[in-house]
Order: C-alpha cells, then sequence, then structure tokens
C-alpha cells in the first residue's frame, strides 16, 4: 500500500509541473428542501496535462436527518453522518472569453466518489455519487478567490473559499 502511494504521489507531483498553482478549496453546500443537510467540502485542485485541468482529491463532510412515526406512534428523528469521498476534476474556460479579467475564472467541474449517510439505524446507506456544476471564481487577491458552483449535486450551490499553496 505504501508503494501504491508513492508511486500516485510521483506521479501526480510529475503531471502538475505547468503553469498553474496548487490549490484548495473550501465550500459550504445547502441542500434545498431535503431532510439532507449541507456539505462542508474540500478539494485540491493539481493541475494536470493541461494548463486548463485540475484534478485531484475532495472530502466532504456534513449530516443528514431524518424524521418518522415509529410503530408506537412516536416522533423520531435521526441523525447521520454524511461523508463523501471523492475525486474531482475542474476545467477552466477562461481562454474561450475574450478580453476577460484576470480577476475572473470561469470553470466545469465534475466530481465523482462515494457518498456514505451512516449512523447505527438501519436507513444507512452508501451510494456512488456523481456531481456535474458549471462555476466560477473572483480572484480578490493573488493567494485567495471567492468560489462558487452551481449545478447537478448532493448540494446544487457551493460557496467558499480558493486558496493558491
Amino acid at each position: 500500500m505504501r508503494r501504491l502511494l508513492v508511486i500516485l504521489c510521483v506521479l501526480m507531483g510529475g503531471f502538475s509541473m505547468n503553469a498553474q498553482d496548487t490549490q484548495l478549496n473550501v465550500y459550504v453546500g445547502p441542500s434545498f428542501g431535503s431532510n439532507l443537510g449541507g456539505m462542508v467540502n474540500f478539494d485540491l485542485e493539481i493541475p494536470m496535462f493541461d494548463d486548463n485541468l485540475t484534478i485531484g482529491p475532495s472530502i466532504g463532510v456534513g449530516r443528514a436527518a431524518y424524521k418518522y412515526y415509529d410503530e408506537n406512534n412516536v416522533w423520531i428523528r435521526e441523525n447521520y453522518l454524511v461523508i463523501n469521498p471523492a475525486v474531482v476534476a475542474h476545467y477552466y474556460f477562461d481562454w474561450l472569453i475574450p478580453d476577460m479579467s484576470e480577476k475572473f475564472d470561469v470553470f466545469a467541474k465534475a466530481k465523482l466518489g462515494w457518498r456514505y449517510v451512516g449512523g447505527s439505524h438501519p436507513y444507512s446507506y452508501s451510494v456512488l455519487d456523481l456531481n456535474l456544476q458549471a462555476g466560477g471564481r473572483y480572484n480578490f487577491s493573488s493567494n485567495g478567490s471567492i468560489y462558487l458552483a452551481i449545478g447537478y449535486a448532493w448540494a446544487p450551490m457551493n460557496l467558499g473559499v480558493t486558496i493558491k499553496l
């Protein structure tokens, strides 16, 4: 296992030798109209084969709450932990927009992972999770940005910050 991890780190480091910097996105996303609470996510963007493509690990942590009546007609509320490890890719389309300010970035985002919603209750489950979003960033400094993504996901809107590492 350690050998595999070392090989992956060397490969990832080799692919990331291009113009972009590695970045960390930290954002929150509500799940509107459901019992599935919001998520706090951490995405690491590692530049890959092309200046416009980043791929990296992602982890999301959140909560879910289910309410129901049991067999004795007692109102029960169950809280669950939600964990979402994934791989995330961002593709930047800045080159498509002529004369776009350096302060803005636009991107498409795809995230594939595993979502576990669990606790000690029989309603715990896990599922393959695919998120597709479009978004943008406003770069307020050379090391920081405001991050917004909207689309198809557990949390259809994400808002947060990006930090260049």
